[in-house]
């Protein structure tokens, strides 16, 4: 029986190795029991407009992490030539923390409605700058992964006349 190679194994453990730290994740970053200002049942116009933008500013960092997802996907079945392990981790990376910002997003999002089911509004609590940050962050490093593995496999690898990377001395491709 043929041992199935390390990428093999990666690609099926790691989907389930993130739902479990997303499981995690969630349960210790919303277990936020700050006391917010309480709202009486109303929101004033201040707080409405507030949600509003931190909803619209969420939805274009999911929408943007969605988006290289998708790039990263069409530029993996475009450039069909051999990649090298450092490539290869590269695409991982760029789309593990695109995933991650997408969670994190929901997290902040989560963390909204649970002040607002508990009446109260606190914007500056734990749960939700940290997932407000963490879903920028998550997206900033998803680009910056991306960006180097296209520069890489566009600019420094050398590549022979069919697009494939030419191997150096005693390394794997």
């Amino acid at each position: 029986m043929k041992k199935a190679p390390l990428r093999t194994w990666l690609l099926i453990c790691t989907p389930l190795l993130l739902a479990g730290l997303f499981v995690w994740m969630e349960l210790s970053v919303l277990d936020d029991t700050t006391e917010g200002r309480r709202l009486g049942g109303q929101l004033n116009e201040v707080i409405k407009q507030a949600i509003a933008i931190e909803l619209e500013v969420s939805k274009l960092f999911t929408a943007s992490a969605l988006a290289v997802i998708g790039v990263v996907a069409y530029y993996l079945k475009e450039r069909r030539t051999e990649w090298t392990d450092a490539e290869f981790i590269c695409a991982a990376a760029v789309l593990v923390s695109a995933v991650f910002s997408i969670f994190f997003g929901h997290l902040w999002m989560v963390a909204v409605r649970n002040q607002l089911a508990a009446d109260i509004h606190n914007p500056y609590s734990p749960s939700r700058v940290w997932s407000e940050r963490l879903q920028y962050l998550t997206l900033l490093l998803s680009l910056s992964w991306f960006s180097l593995l296209v520069f890489r496999r566009e600019f420094v690898a050398p590549r022979s006349a069919s697009g494939a990377p030419v191997p150096s001395a005693g390394a794997s491709v």
